[in-house]
């Protein structure tokens, strides 16, 4: 395996390809709000007085999910790690929402050693090629995902796919509490 740059952690190679398409004057991801969102906080009936658990990567175009943070992180130990402190940090009446990169059924995983590495990418609101850091991956299965949760200690409410377009055509939900 490669020496992490600078002894960073594999996953902090998200934070250099933010950076650098900020450096730019772009964002990533596109800048268009999530359906999902609504939708759950609809279903679970939150209101404006209803406190919720922010936990994210990315530019904040939701800012009150963890959109796609549990796919970046390929360890095991990672996962349990971002999987314990949602459980931590809900109260007893508390839902997260989850969502991960997949279609419930194909499980792959990167080689965190490339995770600094520069990959051409092309950027998807521009179609600008960018060559930036490829980051780090894990896209599990339902199954898999169900067990990472029931092991952390959380029980899960709804699971589905749904769509943020343009970056996720196909991504899992979660809907947890603790158990």
């Amino acid at each position: 395996m490669k020496q992490q740059v600078e002894n960073r952690k594999y996953y902090e190679a998200y934070d250099e390809r933010y950076k650098q398409i900020h450096s730019m004057n772009l964002e990533w991801e596109a800048n268009v709000h999530s359906p999902i969102i609504d939708e759950i906080i609809a279903k679970l009936k939150l209101n404006h007085q209803s406190k919720i658990l922010e936990l994210g990567c990315g530019e904040g175009r939701d800012a009150i999910y963890s959109i796609a943070v549990l796919h970046m992180l390929v360890l095991e130990e990672d996962r349990n790690k971002f999987l314990a402190f949602v459980r931590e940090h809900l109260n007893e009446n508390g839902y997260g929402l989850i969502l991960s990169m997949g279609d419930g059924e194909m499980e792959h995983s990167s080689d965190i050693s490339n995770a600094f590495d520069k990959q051409e990418r092309v950027h998807v609101e521009t179609g600008t090629k960018v060559c930036i850091a490829s980051t780090s991956c894990k896209i599990v299965s339902f199954t898999t995902l169900e067990r990472e949760i029931e092991e952390n200690g959380l029980s899960i409410v709804e699971k589905g796919i749904t769509a943020i377009e343009p970056g996720f055509p196909m991504i899992m939900y979660a809907i947890v509490k603790k158990k």
